[in-house]
């Protein structure tokens, strides 16, 4: 589907596959989120991208823990920094650490107030909303209330909530899924996390899908 904004600009929910981006359309961008994306620091996956990342972080916490630093050095929550870099580009990917203690209309109201805090900071960025990734068989067994089931009924909700706030919605899930509708444990690190090798997929995939009117 198809919504026209204000501005005239159309937004492909989710975005279609295109040609692959140079990563200098990444140099102002600024990636988002908990531990998952601080591995694209770790790797050096996108080097020349900001990442605004912290381990532990979910959507409960996030405006309110101080686990990063500003430009002065001083501890701050996440969206200071964010606000500082004064992206063109925000890729938010939230919402696997509070998976097995939240339930999904919880999530995605927190959801909603991070983006509003987010949107509010920085008005004139676009924002792409990533859907978070699958966890393993085993990971999924040993959870409480983890599981893909409940991770893809997260991301349908995403998907609704990049639609109603004029945002892109890159399905990154599909990107490292396997066959049987899970992150295969032979690349991932301990269930949830995984290595240098899916973060190379993951933003080859992002790189493909980016909209066509920016």
């Amino acid at each position: 589907s198809y919504i026209v904004s204000a501005g005239d600009e159309r937004f492909s929910v989710p975005v279609p596959e295109s040609e692959m981006r140079e990563t200098a359309y990444f140099s102002d961008a600024v990636f988002v989120g908990d531990s998952i994306t601080t591995g694209i620091d770790l790797y050096s996956t996108l080097t020349n991208a900001s990442v605004v990342a912290s381990t532990g972080i979910n959507l409960e916490t996030f405006l309110t823990a101080a686990p990063v630093r500003n430009k002065n050095g001083e501890k701050v929550s996440i969206p200071e920094p964010v606000k500082e870099i004064n992206a063109k580009k925000i890729y938010l990917m939230l919402g696997t650490n509070g998976l097995d203690w939240m339930s999904v209309d919880q999530m995605i109201e927190k959801y909603q107030e991070i983006f509003d805090k987010l949107k509010k900071d920085n008005p004139k960025a676009i924002f792409y909303i990533q859907s978070i990734p699958p966890i393993t068989k085993d990971k999924e067994k040993k959870a409480d209330q983890m599981s893909v089931k409940k991770i893809g009924e997260f991301n349908s909700q995403l998907l609704k909530l990049a639609e109603k706030n004029k945002a892109y919605y890159v399905d990154v899930f599909s990107a490292i899924v396997s066959e049987d509708g899970y992150l295969s444990k032979d690349i991932s690190t301990d269930g949830v996390h995984f290595n240098a090798s899916v973060y190379t997929k993951w933003i080859e995939y992002v790189r493909r899908h980016t909209s066509r009117y920016e």
